[in-house]
């Protein structure tokens, strides 16, 4: 697992928690305040697993694109903070904690701030029966509650905690609690994408065909951290199931040169790749994300 060792937090868990919407300016104030941030649900979010790069739609762009695609807020479609006290295991803590995770970027997005909130203390919760509460500080929780409303607040202070749970996840070595968290993340912001791609959303269907390289490389990290219980359950075999639909999905690779910037030492990809998914893959896609997801959540 040391290869594990060398992923940051905007690149690993950043990936499923609030702080990973792309920016083109950013500024923080002493409150915890975001300015002039622009939320883009074009823009992708990478990666690097043991050497291999690959993409993940972050709640928040997730929730942009419904959002952007005139579709209703829906809260019953999402999993009740309630539920909180039915996770048991360290697994579905973990699970649960990337999906609570991402529905509190999608209810903060469409300003529910007092159900983001419960999704936090849901979130804290689970944190807390991990053994990783110790991340989260007195004088966020106060932030996080003197904020409510303020939807860029809410979505920066959150991140702060993942920031902090992140640094005590690889101080202990906790790769296992990282990828499920991960997983449980990408399984909820990919449940969401399903609901409005089955409305006929052609966004919401591309970013769902899209997923064909995450979904193989997802499992390859978790069948190398999560524990034998985990990738010999239900969940594994589920997820791999998902792996081998996608596996027939269509995709064509457009090369394009980079562009380098010297001053900046950064490279711009300019290659294309585009994902076709048929009526009948898309159907059995969207039914197979939701048997897992409710397996997860139950």
């Amino acid at each position: 697992m040391t290869h594990l060792r060398k992923i940051t937090f905007f690149s690993f868990l950043g990936l499923i928690v609030i702080l990973f919407y792309s920016c083109d300016e950013q500024t923080v104030s002493k409150n915890g305040d975001l300015k002039n941030t622009e939320l883009d649900s074009t823009k992708t979010n990478f990666v690097s697993v043991a050497g291999k790069l690959f993409s993940i739609p972050s709640p928040i762009q997730t929730a942009i694109l419904i959002k952007e695609s005139d579709i209703p807020y829906n809260r019953e479609v999402l999993n009740d903070p309630a539920n909180v006290s039915n996770y048991s295991t360290k697994n579905q803590r973990a699970l649960n904690l990337g999906i609570y995770g991402t529905e509190m970027a999608y209810t903060s997005l469409y300003d529910d701030s007092q159900w983001s909130l419960r999704y936090y203390k849901a979130v804290e919760n689970l944190a807390d029966d991990l053994e990783i509460k110790g991340a989260l500080s007195p004088s966020l929780v106060k932030r996080l509650g003197s904020n409510v409303g303020n939807t860029d607040s809410l979505l920066f202070l959150s991140g702060q905690f993942y920031e902090a749970a992140d640094i005590y996840l690889k101080e202990n070595e906790r790769y296992d609690l990282a990828a499920l968290i991960l997983a449980g993340g990408w399984i909820e912001a990919s449940y969401l994408t399903a609901l409005s791609a089955n409305t006929g959303n052609d966004a919401a269907r591309k970013r769902l065909a899209a997923q064909k390289k995450t979904i193989i490389t997802l499992c390859e990290v978790l069948q190398s951290t999560a524990d034998e219980q985990f990738n010999s359950g239900n969940t594994m075999l589920q997820l791999d199931s998902l792996k081998n639909v996608y596996r027939s999905v269509e995709h064509t690779y457009t090369y394009q040169k980079p562009e380098t910037n010297p001053e900046t030492k950064t490279t711009i990809i300019n290659s294309e790749s585009n994902f076709q998914l048929t009526d009948d893959e898309l159907a059995d896609i969207i039914a197979r994300i939701e048997r897992i997801r409710a397996s997860i959540i139950q």
